[in-house]
């Protein structure tokens, strides 16, 4: 520590080298390289201030070379797809709504079941929404052109299908024939 001659405080030797121009005020030990409190210390944060925005304006304009990782506006803005997650005001308070809740959002089980507020149809509506409809997708190995070889109803369910056979037909997709023979004259069938 030395003392300055002007004041006759003590200052560090640091700052009587690096800053010989500045006041010095006297310290515990400390030596404050800016001005009083209540000074000029503003100048300091209008230069910050001034150099931020310059950097900031500078960046802004700088030309983007083709292959670089940034793309065009057109394809950024179908990226940047925003999702809204309410169509209308209070919308989650408001009952459940079809076209609302699972054609332009994405639904679970459990928004499909406050729409139909019954089981039955819920799990009939969902087996098509989870997979698409099962009965009008045959697989390859199926024995028939339609679902149910065209002597049942097809209830659809998810990635897999049942049938409900008319009066006289069996089986798993309703293509085998009841083996009854009916005697002509009578209401008797004898089984074969």
């Amino acid at each position: 520590m030395s003392t300055d001659l002007r004041t006759g405080a003590k200052a560090s030797s640091w700052t009587l080298y690096f800053c010989p121009s500045l006041p010095q005020r006297p310290s515990h030990g400390l030596t404050a390289a800016f001005p009083e409190p209540g000074g000029s210390n503003s100048r300091m944060w209008q230069l910050a201030s001034l150099l931020l925005l310059v950097t900031i304006w500078g960046t802004s304009g700088t030309p983007v070379p083709p292959d670089s990782v940034f793309s065009s506006s057109k394809r950024a803005h179908q990226v940047l797809r925003i999702h809204k997650r309410a169509n209308s005001f209070l919308e989650e308070i408001r009952a459940g709504s079809l076209e609302r809740e699972c054609i332009e959002e994405i639904c679970d089980f459990e928004e499909a079941q406050e729409i139909f507020q019954n089981v039955d149809d819920t799990l009939t509506y969902w087996s098509k929404y989870v997979d698409g409809d099962q009965c009008a997708a045959l697989p390859p190995e199926h024995p028939c052109d339609s679902p149910c070889c065209g002597h049942g109803t097809c209830i659809d369910g998810i990635s897999a299908f049942r049938c409900y056979c008319g009066r006289g037909w069996e089986g798993r997709f309703c293509r085998h024939g009841d083996r009854a023979c009916h005697v002509p004259g009578s209401n008797k069938a004898i089984n074969v």
